[in-house]
């Protein structure tokens, strides 16, 4: 079942219609298609279960694929917000944000990063800079069915649901020590 919001109010007025929809039908996936975005608004939402949140100014054929990946079980969250949120994150501006995508504390992020083949590691670094599958397999010289195998075993590793989220995970735990790396050879 999808529930698209598309009401004209500020995404973060829907916080509480998310958590209402969330328990009366746990399965249900929510979308938000709103007109402006705040990247507060947006992690108070998501906390609330927002599974995907689409811009008007997405065009047709991009907000149908977005409710696509919502239904396959992905997070959908628009580029450029993401993209706002990881620099935010990097600066320090995140407020909630680091909240949201922590791990328990049994899931100690050095640990996990040791877990990572080097090759994990470094696109690990790539997803952190927004780089799609077919970009990050030119670079590394790699098929890019391969590519997608060292995301899923990432994904796994980090205790990731989407890419997405594995990025915003090295980005918190990581922008430090891996700030002086580059992402692809010959960067």
């Amino acid at each position: 079942m999808l529930f698209l919001i598309c009401d004209g109010r500020s995404p973060c007025e829907h916080a509480q219609t998310i958590k209402d929809l969330k328990e009366q039908n746990p399965h249900a996936r929510v979308v938000i298609l709103a007109d402006n975005l705040d990247p507060q608004e947006v992690i108070q939402i998501c906390r609330e279960g927002l599974d995907g949140l689409c811009t008007t100014t997405m065009g047709r054929h991009a907000i149908v694929k977005a409710l696509e990946l919502v239904m396959l079980g992905e997070i959908f969250i628009p580029g450029a917000v993401g993209l706002t949120l990881l620099d935010q994150l990097r600066s320090g501006q995140a407020g909630g944000l680091s909240q949201l995508i922590t791990l328990s504390p049994a899931n100690d992020p050095a640990l996990l990063m040791n877990k990572l083949s080097e090759r994990e590691a470094q696109i690990l670094r790539c997803l952190t800079q927004g780089a799609s599958n077919k970009l990050i397999a030119r670079e590394l010289g790699v098929a890019e069915a391969t590519v997608k195998v060292h995301i899923k075993a990432i994904l796994r590793k980090v205790k990731a649901v989407n890419r997405t989220q594995a990025a915003m995970w090295a980005a918190a735990h990581f922008a430090s020590a891996q700030e002086n790396k580059p992402l692809v050879p010959g960067e």
